[in-house]
């Protein structure tokens, strides 16, 4: 079994031609074989997939070309690290939310990240300010 690393993921990119996650998977098990690691390409957006690399090494070294023909099809392909912003929808929003009248009683950290999480993903509570 090969130890995966954080930063094995790509994001491989159809450059020019047409060429689907299978043609990929090919290109990679051909060269690298497929004994010792499975090629799964997936698709995240129109010409653009996510695949995962034995380690980060590798990914380096194939992200080094500016451009690869592929043998299999008519196509170019270009090896990228994969970046958080791959497949995002949008970006994420922040705000503060003051919330009134809860009993002094109910003002519990707990109490708060739940009437927070009515709205969506607590990520930090003023503390300084729960009694007031």
């Amino acid at each position: 079994m090969v130890a995966r690393e954080k930063d094995s993921t790509t994001i491989i990119s159809i450059l020019e031609g047409n060429a689907n996650g299978k043609h990929i998977e090919l290109v990679f098990a051909n060269i690298h074989g497929s004994n010792t690691w499975k090629w799964k390409a997936r698709q995240v957006e129109d010409k653009k997939f996510i695949m995962r690399f034995p380690n980060a090494r590798m990914v380096r070294d194939w992200s080094q070309f500016k451009y690869l023909e592929m043998s299999n099809v008519d196509a170019q392909m270009k090896v990228q690290q994969w970046s958080p912003s791959v497949g995002a929808k949008g970006m994420l929003q922040q705000a503060w939310f003051r919330v009134k009248d809860i009993p002094p009683d109910q003002r519990s950290m707990r109490t708060i990240a739940k009437v927070g999480g009515l709205v969506g993903k607590v990520t930090k509570i003023d503390e300084t300010t729960r009694f007031r």
